[in-house]
């Protein structure tokens, strides 16, 4: 049944307030962990300090490089830590988005709109909002873009850890990546494989940008 016009307003209008709320929502997750770890990383280096001028103390004998090790050993657990924490917040944002996609196309087809076919391979999610983009002649298409290659870093987080060789499109991520601003592949895995590393500050800025440009598609 065709809705009211009023009523796929109302609908678009309380998808609009969702998704800027849920957006919201999930940068304040990725600034107060992040803020913690990093509160969390100065407390045990400070500890780990204390407990080098310790062991000197009582062995002098201690090889030079004992301190700057134990540093080392404290910056190598947290920058993991806060990788654990952008993967998550990169998968949520990904969810996110595809769920407000699929609502979009909902409220679209039950007043008798359909969305054109999806091409092969392309993400469900990406393909309704390109075709928003389009339509309106938003200028999105670049957003949209790097949206498309997020879908493809969460999957390789969520299907092989991060590991881009473990991943089925790992050689298409790595050409995808090349000149990718804010993530990387690296070696920094522990058994030095090469893993997708989120730089900091990039999930704050596309929090920001997402909000700038998502709710103007509809």
């Amino acid at each position: 049944m065709k809705l009211p016009v009023s009523d796929w307003r109302d609908q678009l209008l309380m998808l609009s307030v969702d998704t800027m709320l849920m957006l919201r929502d999930l940068k304040d997750f990725i600034d107060f962990s992040e803020e913690n770890i990093r509160w969390q990383q100065k407390r045990e280096l400070y500890r780990a300090e204390q407990e080098c001028d310790a062991k000197l103390i009582d062995d002098p004998s201690l090889r030079p490089d004992y301190r700057e090790s134990k540093r080392e050993e404290v910056q190598r657990r947290f920058d993991s830590l806060l990788q654990r924490v952008r993967y998550g917040s990169l998968i949520a944002l990904v969810t996110t988005v595809e769920r407000v996609a699929m609502t979009l196309q909902g409220i679209v087809e039950s007043f008798d709109r359909s969305i054109p076919p999806r091409p092969p391979r392309k993400n469900k999610a990406v393909h309704v909002l390109e075709v928003f983009n389009q339509i309106g002649e938003h200028g999105f298409a670049q957003q949209i873009l790097d949206l498309e290659t997020l879908t493809q870093v969460r999957n390789c987080i969520v299907h092989a850890a991060g590991l881009v060789d473990e991943f089925d499109n790992g050689a298409l991520l790595r050409l995808r990546l090349t000149e990718f601003n804010g993530i990387k592949i690296s070696a920094h895995d522990f058994w030095g494989q090469d893993t997708i590393e989120i730089e900091d500050g990039y999930l704050q800025r596309v929090h920001e940008d997402m909000q700038a440009w998502l709710l103007k598609l509809w």
